[in-house]
Formats: structure tokens, sequence, C-alpha cells
């Protein structure tokens, strides 16, 4: 089995030697960048399962760097690490394509849990049946490519946005709350915000839109959650 590869982009070095450490502990490898600049560079020769962001960091920001290696349709998980912590800032986080986002200061346990959560994920689907793959009219959803099609046209969607898309394609027209849907999108009982479901959902809807989609295939069940609508209703 081959060791998850870790890029870890903070300029603070004493953090950067802790983490590496104790992710050389739990088997993967890692490299470290000071800054978003010498991140996207690193990336054009090596590539990675996961990438530990700092918000804040010199010259170019981590929301700046999230949004740019998005647009770029990288679809590396991405967590962001920020001395912020409020619900604002963790849904500013996800708008710009962060994955998971845990604030500062942190518990080392808290970050390698959330860390194995998404490598889990990672793992269950680069070893899914190449047949798990579901279809609704135009749009198609492949598991083992994590890949989301909608009338032969490819959507790039960010790990977090395609694992809550497929939990509610799962089961057609059941309605989910949120924290059932953060239960099984994130993999642990760790606190994250109910609202970040509804800022993935939102960004979800967008990418269909602009990809022509007539319907937003997720509907909004108020005061309770979302369901997936697998036909349109006139």
């Amino acid at each position: 089995m081959n060791r998850s590869h870790i890029l870890i982009v903070e300029d603070d070095e004493r953090l950067v030697d802790m983490l590496a450490l104790h992710f050389e502990r739990n088997g993967w490898t890692c490299d470290s960048s000071p800054s978003a600049e010498d991140a996207l560079e690193r990336m054009t020769s090596d590539t990675y399962d996961l990438i530990v962001l700092d918000r804040n960091l010199p010259g170019m920001d981590g929301l700046s760097f999230c949004k740019k290696i998005r647009a770029l349709h990288n679809s590396t998980m991405i967590l962001m690490l920020t001395a912020y912590s409020d619900e604002l800032d963790l849904v500013v986080g996800l708008e710009s394509g962060a994955d998971d986002y845990v604030g500062k200061p942190f518990k080392l346990a808290e970050l390698i849990a959330r860390i194995k959560a998404l490598l889990r994920r990672l793992e269950h689907h680069g070893t899914a049946k190449s047949d798990e793959g579901v279809s609704f009219g135009p749009l198609s959803l492949n598991a083992d490519k994590r890949e989301v099609r909608l009338a032969d046209e490819t959507i790039r969607l960010t790990a977090k946005e395609f694992d809550v898309l497929w939990f509610l394609a799962q089961q057609p027209s059941r309605v989910f709350s949120r924290s059932q849907i953060l239960s099984a999108v994130w993999e642990s009982d760790l606190d994250c915000y109910e609202n970040s479901i509804n800022t993935i959902v939102k960004r979800i809807r967008r990418k269909l839109a602009q990809q022509g989609a007539d319907y937003s295939f997720i509907e909004t069940v108020r005061g309770v959650g979302y369901r997936f609508v697998a036909e349109h209703a006139d």
C-alpha cells in the first residue's frame, strides 16, 4: 500500500517541524512550503493526496491559494488551518474550495483525526468497484473515478462536494438533516458547523447551473435539510 503524500503549506517553521514529525509517525510522507507561491511551484512537479494549508500566509494568502488551485481544476483535498474559528470564517474557507477546516490553536489529535478521515475517504473511492455509478437523466456520478458528468460534460467538484452529492444521490427523495450529512461525509463526531453543508450545497448547485442544468437536483426541505431529486417537477 502506498504511503499518503501530504504537502504542508505553512510559514511557521516550528509548527511545520512538529507536524512533519507526527505525520511521519502516522506513516505519511510530507513536503513543506513556506508560501503559496512556493507550493504552486512544487505542485508542478509533484502530486499530493492532501494539502494542510495555513490561511494566513505571507504574499498570497491561503484563501487565494485555495481558489487558484480549484480554478486549475485540481481536486486535491485541502484542510485549512486558521487562527479564526467563527462560523463565518468557516463558511468563507469552504467557499474558497477547502474540504475541511481546523482552527488554531488546535489539538494535535483532532488534526490527525481529520486528516485520517479525509484519507480514508480517498482510499475508499480509490478502491471502489468500477461499476459503482448512478445516472439520473443527463446527470451521472461515478464513485470509482470520483467523476460527475452532465450532458457528457465533466463537472469539477472538490472532494467534499462530491461526497455530499454522492451521499444524497444514493437514496433519491429521502430527506437528510444537515447533521446526518455531516456525520456521513466527515466520518467523525468532531465539531463541524452545520452551515458548512449549506455552503457546499450552494457550490454544487452553482456548478451544475454553470454547466446548463435546468434544476439543481438538490432540494431544500425547510426546517429539516436536503434531499436529492432525480426528476424535475414541472
